[in-house]
């Protein structure tokens, strides 16, 4: 921040609305999550109706004197109040005289806020209850403001107010301490005064409404009805929806009738119509010894004979046949082909192309895999997460998971990075600082890298095991990560002393998610986690297609056989997505939906995967936050966990020939 840059603070608890506001005043985006903990980080934008300012939303917290990530973030800020900034105090309508006990420490500590934004008006308005802003603002004696950041109502008025606060250039922080408590304590109950006073009569369908509200929170929270309503919910979003829908249906519909014909075959056919080239078919009509064979042109397509000019026609209108280019020796890793296929010898100049456009091609893959593969499974998923958050039922969740939390060695706040797992393993190595103790965030850690799919893998798993393994192998997939998170907490607990936390939340009120916010919030993460995959994907490519065309990839491939060949009896070609899953696991996992696997490779494949290494950058974030020891232990064993349960697995389903 430059010296003379001013700042419009955002303070209050959680679930008052800081992070919509925050949206409402800058064009920068933060996510807006109803539960403690999402905004961790703080999220900073320049102001909409005057750039020199700079709007930042803290962490929502209940004091400042706290030991939790949350205030300590906080009170940093703060420390940092210069004379110029504007501290802006959100409270929420329907629980003002709750928030008022953050007001009263801001005042307490010297920090008196610029103006008061009572957020959430429209709650109190469909309630019929009206608030008396001018008793308030006399009580309080600061200027007060009610808004609607959900709906934008009086947005218009907050940046008035705001823009006279800023043209007024001071704004006093500090009065006498005597003083300030005194009113401090009368303003609690003069609020609560003045909202009851205002109070309305509630008709029979605001109070039908509120008892079936509170009939579905009850339900929801259930120690039987609430957990079958979790299990059937999570049931059809995984199963139905991400597996059947989306990385079924969908992907398909992206990546093998749009992405590949329209980009990678129009690509490696430019390039073949001048370069060295094989084309190889797969015929499955044809005899063993035919398929797949290859039609080789030296000097390109466009340079070919006749003759076979007459081949290739005749092979590209049946429809039987699949096509597939080679620019290189290398870029055949794998392929049995029939006796007599001629593949263009390995130079710089082929060994570029096929780093380029070859099976592994940067030019290729890449493309065909964010856009084809990865785009729809992220922005779904998160499309399903964000409806859970705006709806106020995570911290339900939270509060219904607690006693099974518990058992694992954490209380039911640590739900919340289990579940931000689904989305990226790594995002959730970093929520794990706002679980209380270090006990913990190690905990929550080691459960993350063992039995965590991030939502990339776990949707495109999702779909090769609806596809191959069917429902029973989905069951099965399902019930070993869930065996593996209870007995891995239960082994952590054990060996990490010290109890969980008990849990204190507060459950917001159950509303309809906005479908601007859930759209937003779903867009916005699925472009930062498409920047970030592609970066990774690009060099993941680039190291897969250099060790393609030096030979290191076969001999990797040669050193994982006597484990998946001998230990979990998968085909040699599954190597290289064990080799892409250290890089990242959804790399992996892509690599297993074209392999010819059986049901119960399938279901091995899928299950082994999943326990599997965490990615390196989950590996770097476990470093960053515990240290090279814990984090190297977790990553080797996974190593040992992974192939030990996927060995076990083939064994047993061989033996029950599922």
């Amino acid at each position: 921040m430059s010296g003379s840059e001013r700042r419009l603070i955002l303070v209050g608890n959680p679930n008052v609305g800081k992070s919509l506001l925050f949206n409402a005043l800058s064009p920068s985006y933060a996510e807006v999550s109803n539960y403690a903990g999402t905004t961790l980080d703080c999220s900073r934008g320049a102001y909409i109706e005057d750039p020199s300012f700079l709007v930042i939303d803290t962490p929502g917290c209940y004091s400042l004197r706290g030991p939790s990530d949350e205030e300590r973030a906080t009170r940093e800020i703060l420390s940092a109040l210069a004379e110029g900034d504007l501290l802006l105090n959100v409270l929420a309508a329907g629980s003002l005289v709750r928030d008022l006990f953050l007001t009263s420490a801001l005042i307490e500590a010297g920090l008196k806020p610029a103006l008061i934004i009572i957020n959430q008006i429209d709650e109190c308005e469909k309630q019929g209850l009206t608030l008396d802003l001018v008793a308030l603002s006399k009580s309080l004696g600061l200027p007060v403001i009610a808004v609607s950041a959900l709906t934008g109502a009086h947005i218009v008025e907050l940046k008035s107010k705001l823009s006279e606060l800023i043209l007024a250039k001071t704004t006093p922080r500090t009065v006498p301490t005597g003083t300030r408590l005194a009113t401090v304590k009368e303003l609690r109950s003069e609020a609560d005064r003045h909202f009851r006073a205002s109070q309305k009569t509630s008709n029979a369908s605001n109070t039908s409404e509120q008892a079936s509200e509170q009939w579905l929170s009850d339900l929801l929270i259930h120690p039987v009805w609430g957990v079958l309503i979790a299990g059937l919910f999570f049931a059809m979003v995984l199963y139905q929806f991400l597996g059947v829908w989306i990385a079924g249906d969908l992907v398909n519909l992206l990546e093998k009738s749009i992405l590949e014909p329209l980009w990678t075959n129009n690509l490696r056919a430019f390039f073949a119509g001048f370069l060295p080239v094989s084309l190889v078919w797969d015929c499955g009509g044809n005899p063993a010894a035919l398929a797949p064979f290859a039609l080789h042109f030296p000097a390109g397509l466009n340079a070919a004979s006749p003759e076979m000019l007459t081949n290739l026609q005749a092979l590209q209108s049946n429809p039987a046949c699949s096509q597939n280019y080679l620019f290189s020796a290398a870029d055949g890793l794998g392929m049995k082909l029939a006796a007599g296929s001629l593949l263009p010898a390995l130079t710089w100049a082929t060994g570029l192309i096929t780093v380029l456009l070859g099976q592994y091609g940067v030019l290729t893959i890449t493309v065909t895999y964010l856009l084809g593969v990865l785009m729809p499974l992220v922005f779904f998923f998160y499309l399903s997460w964000s409806l859970l958050e705006d709806s106020g039922y995570l911290p339900r969740l939270a509060l219904l998971a607690d006693r099974f939390m518990v058992s694992l060695g954490l209380n039911g706040r640590g739900v919340i990075p289990l579940t931000i797992g689904f989305g990226c393993v790594t995002m959730a190595m970093v929520t794990t600082r706002m679980l209380p103790t270090r006990r913990e965030q190690t905990i929550a850690m080691i459960l993350l890298a063992f039995a965590i799919p991030c939502s990339a893998v776990l949707g495109i798993i999702q779909g090769l095991l609806v596809r191959l393994g069917g429902l029973e192998g989905w069951l099965i997939w399902c019930g070993i990560i869930v065996a593996t998170l209870l007995i891995t907490g239960n082994i952590a607990q054990a060996l990490i002393p010290g109890k969980a936390a008990p849990l204190f939340i507060e459950l917001p009120r159950l509303r309809w998610p906005n479908p601007n916010n859930v759209l937003r919030k779903s867009t916005h993460r699925t472009w930062f986690f498409l920047l970030e995959s592609g970066v990774a994907f690009f060099w993941a490519a680039l190291v897969v297609a250099l060790f393609q065309v030096t030979g290191l990839l076969g001999g990797i491939i040669e050193a994982f056989n006597p484990l998946i060949v001998g230990l979990l009896h998968l085909p040699e070609s599954v190597s290289v997505s064990f080799l892409l899953g250290m890089i990242r696991r959804d790399f992996g996992a892509f690599g297993l939906l074209d392999l010819p696997l059986s049901k119960v490779q399938a279901v091995v494949a899928a299950t082994t995967l999943t326990l599997f290494l965490p990615c390196i950058a989950t590996l770097a974030v476990m470093i960053r936050e515990r240290g090279w020891g814990l984090s190297l232990g977790i990553w080797f064993g996974s190593w040992v966990l992974g192939f030990g349960v996927g060995g076990i697995l083939t064994r047993i389903l061989e033996y029950f020939s599922f």
